[in-house]
């Protein structure tokens, strides 16, 4: 299976390199794929990078296909997960997201 090509995209004051898979989810998780030169000031951050800062949460989102996929939200739109359900990534239609959490013991 092929690696999605990635695109530009501005998320926040950074440009992130993501799937071009954002056209119908991009204003509920504050994703806006760029067209033309960034906004001024604007820097690249890898999504581990921007994950680790706190710029952006991992959503994880369950498909009609049953696949299971990742996908970026701005962490000041966390709460609008919910608003993921019933939206188009790629082809196929988002049937559950949530953000998984990770507990640290000790």
């Amino acid at each position: 299976m092929a690696r999605p090509t990635l695109v530009p995209h501005q998320v926040g004051t950074k440009i992130m390199q993501l799937p071009d898979e954002y056209s119908a989810i991009g204003t509920i998780c504050g994703v806006t794929k760029l067209t033309g030169a960034p906004a001024a000031g604007s820097e690249s951050i890898s999504t581990g990078a921007a994950v680790q800062h706190g710029l952006v949460r991992r959503a994880t989102v369950r498909l009609d296909t049953k696949k299971i996929k990742y996908v970026v939200m701005l962490a000041a739109n966390s709460p609008q997960v919910g608003a993921l359900v019933g939206q188009k990534l790629g082809n196929d239609t988002i049937k559950s997201a949530i953000f998984s959490q990770h507990i640290e013991l000790g």
